[in-house]
């Protein structure tokens, strides 16, 4: 009932839909690989437009709110003019659809952001019963993955595990996610506990078998390292720099030690897919995206001024212009010079808010980092990072942390 007082009807209906979506995802997997129906993008689609009735009916105008419209709105010029060339409706609503990926995180970080507002100490106990939830369903999800059960991560390569998620650029984005915050609230309690946490996150990591996900779980341990330096220089110890030394060291060899004691996954894994790219490193590291992207951006010169500034959207290429899953690519290709544009202005606008609580406690330093590596970093190695489903959610209730006070944040072991 407190929580009720605190929080409107509609406020807890969102936070027990967020719940909920992991264990909507994972039954949703089953569904669309056995060629059924989708019931994650209607439910994510409830979710979204939830959070956009709340801040609509909010008093106060939220001046972010209105920007991320503004820019959304952008995309809607090439949608509404090839719409009158074409005349196809159904080709319209897809575009949209497929839009508004792009914005779940950025509405999400507002609403979580005024949440925490309203009441921090009651958003981010709830903002950690979501977590907790949803941890415990991605490693049932990686269990079963385990035991044989469930998807391969790289079904043509035989290699990976992503349990009974359907995506696996989603699966592998929120397992950092959780990853992290998980990693922090450990290391804060016992540090002993988050080198063993990181150890172990490894080990998952390398049998999800993504490339992004093991360099997540070693960006995370770096960027949590560094949010804990006190830059003091005069008052460092002598054992503060045997352990930093120690563990920047750790993980490499912990790495080694699991490619030599693991020879099937070093030979399908590395040795296999070198040699089916020549031996082309940035091949093999981009899964060849640096040549469909070569191709595309080739195709992409040949497109009338209309497509090139305004974009068709992400169902409507000409000339065979393939999506290349770079995130910021695929956004120019889709949306034009201008929905590149304005949405690179949202990014550096949100990077903005968060660096202005950047010296409050030291997880919004985390925060800040984190940011960078997932939206800038991660982006543009991996497709489906900033317009992505389920994970859209959990990035903009984690980014909206750096509004909880540092008392809040030390109560609940944060700080």
């Amino acid at each position: 009932m407190k929580i009720k007082r605190d929080f409107s009807y509609l406020d807890f209906s969102i936070i027990l839909l967020i719940m909920g979506i992991t264990i909507v995802d994972t039954f949703n997997g089953v569904l669309v690989m056995n060629e059924l129906f989708s019931i994650s993008k209607p439910y994510k689609f409830l979710i979204l437009t939830l959070m956009i009735l709340k801040l609509i009916s909010s008093i106060k105008v939220n001046k972010y709110f209105v920007l991320v419209i503004l820019c959304f709105s952008s995309f809607f010029i090439g949608y509404v003019y090839y719409f009158f060339v074409n005349y196809d409706l159904s080709l319209f609503i897809q575009n949209l659809i497929e839009s508004i990926k792009y914005f779940i995180w950025t509405i999400s970080f507002i609403y979580f952001r005024a949440l925490y507002l309203k009441s921090e100490e009651k958003g981010l106990i709830l903002t950690l019963q979501i977590i907790n939830v949803s941890y415990i369903i991605l490693l049932f999800n990686i269990f079963i993955g385990l035991l044989g059960w469930g998807y391969q991560f790289y079904p043509a390569y035989n290699t990976g595990i992503k349990g009974l998620f359907f995506s696996g650029n989603e699966f592998s984005l929120l397992f950092i996610l959780l990853t992290w915050i998980k990693a922090w609230q450990i290391r804060i309690i016992d540090v002993k506990k988050y080198y063993i946490f990181i150890i172990f996150s490894l080990f998952l990591a390398f049998n999800i078998g993504s490339k992004t996900t093991i360099l997540g779980v070693l960006g995370i341990f770096f960027i949590i390292q560094i949010s804990n330096i006190k830059v003091d220089f005069r008052k460092i110890r002598l054992t503060e720099i045997i352990i930093g030394t120690v563990s920047i060291l750790m993980l490499p060899l912990v790495i080694l030690g699991f490619v030599i004691g693991n020879k099937s996954y070093f030979n399908d894994f590395i040795l296999k897919r070198l040699e089916i790219y020549n031996y082309d490193f940035l091949t093999w590291f981009l899964s060849k995206r640096n040549l469909v992207a070569r191709d595309s951006l080739e195709k992409f010169k040949d497109l009338d001024l209309m497509s090139k500034y305004f974009g068709q959207g992400e169902s409507s290429f000409q000339n065979n212009v393939h999506m290349v899953e770079l995130d910021f690519v695929d956004l120019m290709l889709n949306h034009g010079y201008i929905g590149l544009f304005f949405y690179c202005i949202i990014v550096l606008i949100f990077l903005r808010i968060i660096s202005k609580k950047y010296s409050q406690a030291p997880i919004n330093k985390c925060l800040f980092y984190f940011y960078i590596i997932i939206i800038l970093f991660l982006s543009n190695l991996s497709g489906h990072i900033i317009n992505t489903g389920v994970p859209g959610f959990f990035m903009g209730m984690l980014f909206a942390m750096t509004y909880i006070s540092k008392k809040t944040l030390l109560k609940h072991k944060f700080v």
